[in-house]
This record gives C-alpha cells, structure tokens and sequence, in this order.
C-alpha cells in the first residue's frame, strides 16, 4: 500500500481531505472491520458509563481496544517515538474513517449513528493525548476566523458575569483560565445546557470547554460530508467488488463466528448435555427450544437459528438429527419417513453436507436483531420482535425479580437490546457480567458456563445506563426474501477476492471539500 500524504505528529487529524492511495480488497475490508470494532466497543462502554470523559471511561475503552488487537488505534493515542509507526496508525486512521464513510452514509440513522461515535472517538483522542494544549493547536489551524481570545483588560470586565454564569466552577477557573469568545452557533451544546455566557450575540467559554467547539464543529462538517457521499454511492455500487464489502455492513458481526473449524467438531455436545445446558441459554435460544418441545415444529427461519447455534456449541451433525427427528415425529403426522423426506436435507445443508457444502455460522445478535419476523413465526430477539406482555411473562418465567424486569424493559422501549440482553445475564447469574457486553448467542452460552461453575468475573455493582436510543438498530430490516435462501450464501470473500483485481483505488470515492 503506498501512501503519498503524511500528517505531522503534532496536529489532530479533521478528516477535512480524502486519501489519496490504493488499498487492496483485503485492506480495504480489514480496514472497515477494524474501525467498526473501535466504534462498536466506544458505542458500548459510553452507553454503560455513568459518566464520559473521565478517567475510568477512557480505562475501559483502553482495556477493551487491547483485548480486541486494534493496535493501529494504539499508537495512535499513545506516546509512539517511532515516527514510521505513528505515521502508519495515522494512515489506519484516516483511510479507516473515510472506508466507513462509504457503508454508513445511506441513511439518516447510519449517518447518525456513524457520526456519534466518530464524535466518542475524538474525545478518546483528546483525554489519551496527555496535551492540555492540543485544544488551542487545533483552534489555530481551524478556527482563527472564529475563536478569538479575550483579553485580560476584557476579562476583567466580563468576570463578574463569568461569575455568576459558571457558579458551579472554582473562582480560580474564572480569574485564571483563558477565556475565550465565539460565535454562539459553535456552542450550541453548551446554550441549550446552560453552561455559557451569551452577550451581544457572542459567547465567551472557558479553556475547559474548547473541546465542545472542536466536537461541533466536526459534527457539522462529518454530516456534510456524509450527505455528500451519499449522493454518490450510485457510482460506487457498480463496483461490484466493494457492494459485496460495504452493503449492510452495519450489520456486520466482529466478532467470532463460532463455526467449528473445517466443519469438524473437538467437544463434542449431546441431545443430553443440551436439555442439562439449557438454564444456560440466551432468551432467543431458549424460546426456540422452549416452542420445539411444546409445539413440536419450528419454522423454516426458526430451524436455521436454532440449528446453527447448536452447531456452534458443538452439536454434531449426528446428534441434531436426532434432537429434530426425536421432537418433529412427536408431531401427529410426521413419522421417520416423512421427516427424512421433509427436513433432513436442510439440517445437512447446515451442516455443509448437502448443496455447495460451506460452513455456515450461526447468527450473530445483530443479525437476529435486524431479521424480519413475520406473524405466527418464533425466531428473532424476543427483546426486539415480542411484544411488552409476552416479554414480560418470559422475564418472570425466569425469576427475575420486578426491579429487574423494570430495568430491561426500559432499556427495551429505548431501542437498546442487546444491553436488555446482558442485564438479563446478570440478573439470572447472580450479577456476573459479561465482558464486552452480549454480541452473540454462543458467547451468551460460553459465558453462562463459566459463570455457573465460578470462572467468571463477579459484577460488583449494577451501571445505571443512560436513555440515548441506539439509532443503528432502528435501520430497515432485512426482507423475508432475503433470509430465505441465506444458508446458500457463504460469508468468506476468498472467491471474491481470487475472480476479482485484488486493489482498488479510494481517492475519487468521497467527496472533497
């Protein structure tokens, strides 16, 4: 990859010029997956934060960026004397952001959503920069036309109502502190909250609060740019290559996929083990499993997310057979020569013994999340596609007290169900958490294993989360059609990548200013 533009070590990155570059297809996807890991784990930790911006904000979002491998983003925040280094995380960065700029400009939610934890990033960037002047650097290089610092003769006459307008902060914050004066539509953030004097049509901010203007005022220019982009995805989806990368990438899972390595399974997992196991499902999986021994048959759509976590924890292909055959031939009408000829295809095509033989993944959360879920149909997130009273008998069928059951369906109303998802982990394993929040059934399953038989982290205290509505999952969900035939789709891009040139070049992607 060669890059030809290099940013000074000193200056923050505004994202104000595209790159000007080639990446390979294998790049170009590593790039985005990466970038969207970040922002997914910045999305998270800020909504399960009390408070941002403080030191055990960026502490977690540290420790998790570490866990994940994201060692571009690293170097990029931290103290990196090799300049070759610095200079390449800076290069991660800025075609990352742009590549996402591409799968996140669609809509109006993606837009939204993309801009947000861009937004969360850069005030990681700013608490892990160690700079209290990197603010005034920015300030210089962006907004000579429009921040201006007072003087101290001014000062002194604004300092009473300085004063009385930050009564909350230290005398020594009013009389000591820069101040400075901007155009009030730059603070916006700070005249709704109250937090700003407006005088003449100016507003005069403290030093400590330069960081919303920078935060404004990229916000403004990031949706510019996006709408922009949008416009032009015509153009981009004729590439073929990058459509197959970029559409419903924010559906993306980042996680493991928890499919057994060459279709082979090590731990192998019973009809038995399962039945002693199930205290141990997600709600998805149990209300599945739950309608199979009740009703004895599931639906097309029901079959395939069932059947494939029960892949994923290691069910053999043997043993499902036997769970369906033992359930469905209890079904009046359905005897052994009937289920061969009606569904034991589809369980060894899950399986990847029957039609073009890929290993086929189980479905992640957000794919779960996003699934449409037609009447009379039992798969899906209950979080997301039950209604209040059903979700409300599940959650008491599962013991938990009316303090909890108020929590989650809170944070259900507030469209936040994968959150919902792991409040109801803790509340049925006696406060353990789940490290990284819930992101996939089989990790739910993994972790209610280890915190059972007591190798799992302890929750010492319930986070209070705040109400913001996670506008990702609010996108249009999948089609019917589109769900139907998906086990003959397969998620590797090794095909892709062999028909297909293996470079493309980004520069003429995005617009510039």
């Amino acid at each position: 990859m060669e890059i030809e533009q290099e940013f000074s070590t000193s200056d923050f990155n505004f994202f104000l010029q595209p790159p000007d570059c080639s990446v390979s297809l294998q790049q170009f996807e590593e790039f985005a997956v990466s970038r969207l890991k970040l922002l997914r784990i910045l999305e998270r930790i800020s909504l399960t934060t009390t408070a941002k911006d403080t030191k055990d904000w960026k502490e977690k979002i540290d420790q998790e960026i570490s866990q994940a491998g994201l060692t571009e983003f690293q170097y990029l925040v931290k103290t990196c004397t090799d300049h070759d280094m610095y200079r390449q995380s800076q290069n991660f960065d800025h075609i990352s952001h742009y590549i996402l700029r591409l799968a996140f400009c669609r809509t109006e939610e993606l837009r939204r959503w993309f801009v947000n934890q861009e937004i969360e990033f850069l005030r990681y960037k700013f608490m892990s920069s160690g700079d209290g002047k990197l603010a005034k650097k920015i300030l210089d290089a962006h907004f000579q036309d429009t921040v201006t610092l007072v003087g101290e003769k001014d000062k002194s006459m604004l300092a009473q109502d300085l004063a009385d307008t930050y009564f909350y902060l230290n005398k020594s914050d009013t009389t000591d502190g820069d101040v400075y004066e901007v155009p009030f539509t730059q603070c916006l953030d700070l005249v709704r909250t109250r937090r700003v004097l407006l005088k003449n049509g100016k507003a005069y901010i403290f030093h400590t609060q330069l960081l919303t203007i920078v935060c404004s005022e990229f916000r403004r220019l990031l949706s510019k740019d996006l709408t922009a982009t949008s416009k032009m995805m015509p153009i981009v989806d004729e590439d073929e290559r990058l459509a197959q990368i970029i559409n419903d990438f924010d559906k993306r899972h980042t996680g493991s996929s928890y499919a057994p390595k060459g279709g082979t399974v090590t731990d192998v997992v019973t009809v038995e083990k399962l039945e002693h196991t199930q205290g141990s499902f997600p709600l998805c999986v149990k209300s599945l499993y739950d309608h199979v021994k009740k009703e004895h048959h599931l639906r097309h759509h029901g079959r395939l997310q069932l059947g494939l976590f029960f892949k994923g924890v290691g069910v053999p292909l043997e043993e499902a057979t036997r769970f369906w055959r033992t359930h469905f031939t209890k079904k009046q009408g359905v005897d052994d020569n009937r289920f061969d000829k009606q569904y034991l295809y589809n369980i060894r095509h899950m399986y990847g013994q029957e039609g073009k033989r890929a290993n086929y993944t189980p479905y992640s959360c957000m794919k779960i999340i996003m699934t449409s879920v037609s009447p009379g149909e039992s798969h899906g997130c209950p979080f997301r596609h039950s209604d209040g009273v059903s979700l409300r008998v599940k959650l008491a069928e599962a013991n938990i007290p009316a303090t909890g059951v108020k929590e989650i369906m809170e944070l259900v109303e507030k469209h936040h169900y994968q959150i919902a998802c792991q409040r109801y982990f803790e509340w049925t394993h006696n406060k353990a958490t789940v490290e990284g929040g819930v992101n996939h059934p089989n990790q739910y399953y993994g972790d209610s294993l280890k915190a059972i038989s007591g190798s799992f982290k302890i929750k010492t205290e319930v986070t209070k989360v705040p109400t913001q509505r996670v506008n990702v999952y609010l996108k249009k969900e999948l089609k019917e059609e589109d769900v139907t035939m998906e086990l003959d789709k397969c998620d590797d891009n090794d095909e892709i990548y062999a028909a297909l040139d293996d470079s493309v070049d980004i520069t003429d992607m995005v617009p510039e200013h």
